[in-house]
């Protein structure tokens, strides 16, 4: 018979009850684990600046490695950055592509579901005669059948010409996804919010001006996130719970996917064993029948190995992408999470810009964490790893061209990830869709059909 546990206050049973719940809410408020490996800066560090040029290796092996932000200046993809902040081309190639584009009314954030279909063309004439009430942020593309979805988001779909698909500076990371982002600010500017990506971010100012306050993932118990943190992973990616990935963002769903495409794989050259044991067989060589088993029996293993695999994964793996695509749209468009007004995980409660007695009455933990600044110009781009916090302030007429790598998670430049046959078929798959500059410039004047905030 299991003996009951002994207590020396046994007369007193609240006494008893205390001590055992407060054991437990200790227990359940132990911090996540934080495995983060990267490097931090406070408020006495600055954000590097880059103003000549670097090899992708050196800068690999400087920034991303170490998970360190930095600011490049001196005309890295100083061509395509001149194109999309001029107006005239794009009203000329992609005036006609139809968007929805967030809007508001008077003080009111973006972010709260309200939208707006409207020409390329009417919404560049919108901003620049001075509306603030439009902002132009990631647009619902198209799903693939691998379960991902398309990577270049309208407009850009009819300026691929103008732009690289994978940036000279990163050729080995895998991009993710690539947008455009424009608006208007009122003097006193638009924030974003605190938030962090689940992505690497290579984010190129087109136009305008903005501030940046920036927090590691080290902090990340720190800034009372809206969701609750699973953790953090050394290279910064950060899970909540009920969502876990492997550090480079591939979930369970994910890698069973990766085991159907070396499944496939196997199959594939068990399916040319096959054939050669055939032609063996027919040219009468010796061990031929032997040979024809063995083909035989390895295609059915494979073929198994391929139906037992692929059935549920795509499905589910889909409805986790555009979960998760919808939340760093949210994320980067401000503290509202949608149409459902709920914040996502990612986002912080913290709001900076409140009187420093509320924050430390109201998030105590906050004053452990490390901030620090940096400002952006337009031709300037910032480079900052995933799980990097941060709140965007901008300025006057702005416009972005922003890049989002998968986190690397492998050894190297030439090997940054641990699953690179799986992100480099995803890339693959998700780029296939993209039209060139010169199918575009086909249509007289315009590019044709179709239809995060910073």
């Amino acid at each position: 018979m299991k003996r009951r546990p002994r207590y020396r206050d046994a007369r007193h049973p609240f006494l008893v009850w205390w001590r055992c719940s407060a054991q437990r809410v200790r227990k359940k408020r132990r911090p996540p684990p934080n495995g983060y490996a990267g490097v931090r800066l406070g408020p006495g560090d600055a954000v590097p600046v880059l103003s000549s040029a670097i090899e992708p290796r050196e800068f690999y092996d400087r920034y991303v490695a170490t998970r360190t932000p930095v600011i490049v200046r001196g005309g890295l993809l100083r061509e395509t950055m001149a194109t999309l902040a001029n107006d005239a081309v794009l009203h000329q190639v992609a005036g006609e592509c139809v968007l929805n584009v967030e809007t508001r009314e008077g003080s009111e954030s973006f972010g709260r579901g309200k939208k707006q279909s409207m020409s390329f063309s009417s919404l560049l004439r919108e901003v620049s005669a001075g509306s603030t009430r439009h902002y132009l942020t990631t647009q619902e593309l198209p799903e693939l059948a691998s379960g991902g979805e398309q990577l270049v988001a309208p407009p850009l779909t009819e300026l691929a010409g103008c732009f690289p698909l994978r940036p000279p500076l990163l050729p080995t990371l895998v991009p993710q996804s690539i947008n455009l982002w424009l608006g208007r600010a009122d003097g006193s500017g638009a924030s974003s919010g605190l938030h962090h990506d689940y992505h690497d971010n290579l984010y190129c100012l087109l136009k305008g001006r903005k501030s940046f306050r920036l927090f590691s993932p080290a902090d990340a118990a720190h800034l009372y996130t809206h969701g609750e943190l699973l953790r953090v992973h050394p290279n910064g990616r950060i899970n909540y719970e009920g969502h876990p990935t492997a550090a480079d963002g591939r979930s369970p769903d994910d890698e069973r996917r990766e085991a159907v495409q070396r499944a496939r794989r196997e199959q594939s050259e068990a399916e040319q064993a096959l054939a050669r044991a055939e032609e063996a067989e027919d040219n009468g060589e010796p061990g031929a029948d032997e040979a024809l088993e063995a083909a035989e029996q390895r295609l059915e293993a494979a073929m198994d190995a391929v139906m037992e695999l692929e059935m549920p994964a795509a499905e589910t793996a889909r409805k986790r992408r555009r979960g998760q695509a919808a939340t760093d749209a949210a994320a980067a468009n401000g503290a509202d999470g949608g149409d459902d007004n709920s914040p996502p995980p990612s986002f912080s409660r913290v709001v900076l810009t409140a009187p420093a007695a509320e924050l430390r009455a109201r998030f105590p933990r906050l004053q452990h964490a490390r901030e620090t600044r940096c400002e952006l110009r337009a031709g300037d781009l910032l480079y900052l790893p995933c799980g990097w916090f941060h709140d965007v302030t901008s300025y006057d007429e702005h416009r972005a061209l922003n890049y989002w790598f998968h986190p690397p998670d492998g050894e190297s430049y030439d090997d940054p990830y641990s699953a690179a046959e799986f992100w480099e078929a995803e890339f693959k798959a998700a780029s296939k869709p993209q039209r060139t500059m010169a199918q575009s410039g086909k249509k007289q004047n315009a590019g044709k059909k179709h239809g995060r905030r910073r």
